[in-house]
């Protein structure tokens, strides 16, 4: 990565995790673990190829994480109800 890149994606990353979704909807952002760990260092330690890190935006410009879901956890939750 070029040095005037560092941090571009975290910011891009971030500023889309923080926009609230309108009524009945959700957003889906899928992205690779480098951006992941560079947006959200501390949370994503841990993380697996096929995991998740689900945020929740918190209104005023930034987002929480409120999940952590792990590749062998989607199969469960795809049936869930």
């Amino acid at each position: 990565m070029r040095a005037d890149m560092s941090g571009t994606r975290a910011s891009w990353l971030k500023a889309k995790a923080a926009v609230l979704p309108g009524p009945h909807e959700n957003t889906l952002i899928v992205t690779h673990l480098p951006n992941i760990s560079e947006a959200y260092p501390q949370d994503a330690v841990g993380l697996a190829d096929g995991g998740a890190l689900i945020l929740h935006p918190d209104g005023r410009g930034g987002a929480m994480i409120v999940a952590r879901v792990n590749i062998d956890e989607w199969a469960a939750l795809a049936t869930a109800r």
